[in-house]
């Protein structure tokens, strides 16, 4: 315990003398923490509430190599290089990996109520941040908003971020002044032994800085009102369960409208010769999300009766699995959301002009474009990097995919071995999943597939804004006046 204690003081100091001098390189401290680190893992007890800060404390460890490395800081990059033997890794993007592998381990260790959740789960959102993944930093910190006040500090920088991208200027003036409210909030309920004096003037400024840009900017703006007309239950799930494409759906916000469109499209950023063949791939895209989305609808809804489809079906009575509608309706969903990834590949190919050297998949484009981790895409690289990360969430969704493509999937009433265990082995011809998770699993992949398609739109969207000519006349295409209702 007191080795856990010094190790977790020590990468704290490293971190205050950071903050005072960012190219200085701590060399003797780093190497007593991976020291220190080195020998209670080999000691310290699986599941125990002492693994779980170990774990929290080594995330902690590998952010702060990340701050030393973004800052390009040479002596830490030599050392991580020196340690890992590998003279092509990226330092940054190693170091946040590895931090979001830890932090992964706490939580899945922690119980709901445990304090030091707090603190892990803001600390992941911030990896997801600095992944310019804002849509799942909101998604992982919402729940602690209102309970850990640094959370609250750290939304009010993720809506303001959320914003920027957006082009409704009055949903921009809406989620502006959220940010702003929470800054307020936030410096309100935060203790001062917490944070910095110069973290406290950051967020006094950014309250200031906000009054004045919606004042300035957004004055005339009409007021956000959130959809109030009369819709079906379809919709209606949709919103609730944050599935809805939009941007304003991921602040929990009633939102039944498929909002996300490519506007004021990238003429001049890309030099498309096809611009209405490719809206129309991106709508074709939308429609195939709706309809993977609507299976998983269909799945939640309870039938009174047998689903024809399931009829005469002749069934083993040993061993008995839940083959039914439900589940079928299920894998459908998680097949049609793993689709979307590769007609998105496929845009991608067509926007960077890239020469595909084997099958065209979003994996193989990352591979083979050099660009990407230089351009507002590059929020694409680092999710699909997840799915890569044995230990990720999305990794896990991503296998059971390819298990239900090429694979046997028994699917039980009940099943003890959670799915992430359960696919540790990825050499087996079958696995087995209970119906609950395989639900969870079916959601979890449409939301990826959700975050998708709108990082995708927003990064054409940003390139073309800050990208083209100044002196070149971009025609814009305000798709979000045509009549989008075909794809309910």
């Amino acid at each position: 315990m007191n080795d856990l204690k010094e190790m977790g003081k020590l990468i704290d100091e490293v971190d205050a003398r950071f903050v005072d001098d960012p190219s200085s390189f701590p060399l003797e401290e780093i190497e007593k923490i991976e020291s220190v680190m080195n020998n209670l893992g080999k000691t310290i007890v699986v599941a125990s509430e002492d693994y779980i800060r170990f774990h929290y404390f080594k995330g902690n460890f590998y952010s702060v190599i990340y701050k030393h490395a973004i800052q390009n800081n040479d002596g830490v990059k030599a050392h991580w290089l020196n340690l890992t033997k590998d003279e092509k890794i990226d330092v940054t993007v190693d170091s946040i990996k590895k931090s979001q592998s830890e932090y992964i381990i706490c939580m899945r260790n922690a119980g709901t109520a445990d304090p030091i959740l707090y603190p892990v789960l803001t600390n992941f959102a911030n990896n997801l941040y600095r992944e310019h993944r804002i849509q799942e930093s909101i998604d992982v910190i919402s729940p602690i908003v209102d309970i850990f006040p640094m959370a609250r500090m750290a939304n009010a920088r993720y809506l303001y971020e959320l914003a920027i991208t957006m082009d409704n200027i009055s949903a921009k003036s809406f989620v502006l002044k959220k940010s702003k409210r929470e800054y307020i909030r936030g410096l309100k309920e935060v203790d001062s032994r917490n944070i910095g004096s110069d973290q406290r003037e950051y967020f006094e400024n950014m309250v200031v800085y906000l009054d004045r840009l919606v004042k300035i900017r957004y004055h005339d703006s009409k007021r956000y009102r959130a959809t109030r007309k009369k819709t079906n239950d379809y919709k209606e799930w949709c919103s609730k369960n944050a599935l809805t494409l939009s941007l304003m759906n991921i602040l929990n916000l009633r939102c039944v409208e498929d909002d996300v469109t490519i506007a004021t499209f990238a003429i001049t950023s890309f030099k498309l010769e096809q611009l209405y063949s490719f809206v129309s791939q991106f709508n074709t895209i939308k429609q195939e999300y709706n309809i993977s989305r609507y299976f998983l609808y269909q799945s939640s809804i309870k039938h009174d009766s047998v689903h024809e489809s399931q009829k005469d079906v002749v069934i083993e009575i040993t061993n008995y699995e839940a083959v039914g509608y439900k589940t079928e309706m299920l894998k459908t969903s998680i097949k049609a959301a793993h689709g979307v990834f590769d007609k998105i590949a496929q845009l991608c190919y067509t926007l960077f002009g890239t020469n595909a050297k084997s099958m065209k998949s979003i994996k193989n484009w990352i591979s083979e474009e050099k660009n990407v981790s230089n351009s507002y895409f590059d929020v694409i690289q680092w999710l699909i990097d997840d799915t890569r990360n044995e230990e990720s969430q999305l990794s896990a969704y991503d296998f059971l995919r390819n298990v239900l493509e090429h694979r046997i999937l028994r699917v039980y009433e009940c099943y003890s071995v959670p799915w992430i265990e359960e696919s540790v082995n990825r050499h087996k011809d079958e696995y087995s999943i209970s119906i609950d998770e395989l639900e969870s699993n079916a959601y979890g992949s449409v939301k990826m597939a959700r975050d998708l398609i709108l990082y995708f739109a927003n990064a054409v969207n940003a390139t073309n804004e800050y990208n083209h000519e100044r002196n070149q006349f971009v025609v814009p295409m305000i798709v979000s006046k045509f009549e989008d209702e075909w794809k309910n």
